[in-house]
């Protein structure tokens, strides 16, 4: 017997009614276990650059930037750097 793929989609509150739905970069991983985010904040916060940041926690730089985004929309340990995404290493 095949095995049937199904698929559940969650609808954010504040999401529009869609009839034909795609799932942007559906391929990566944008869950993050407690200890990353820590880890990333404290990175982040020692000026590190984020695509260093994504190479030390094994990590796609796009999933990171997500993060990072994530973190900020929160007000979460963001601080405007002089170098921005670049941090000390520019």
């Amino acid at each position: 017997m095949g095995t049937r793929k199904s698929h559940v989609v969650l609808e954010p509150p504040n999401a529009k009614r869609r009839h034909k739905l795609h799932l942007a970069c559906e391929e990566m991983d944008f869950t993050w276990c407690t200890e990353e985010v820590k880890a990333f904040e404290e990175m982040w916060l020692e000026g590190l650059a984020f695509e260093s940041i994504a190479k030390q926690l094994e990590r796609d730089p796009d999933e990171v930037l997500i993060l990072l985004i994530d973190r900020a929309r929160r007000n979460k340990f963001i601080v405007k750097r002089q170098n921005g995404l670049l941090g000390w290493m520019a």
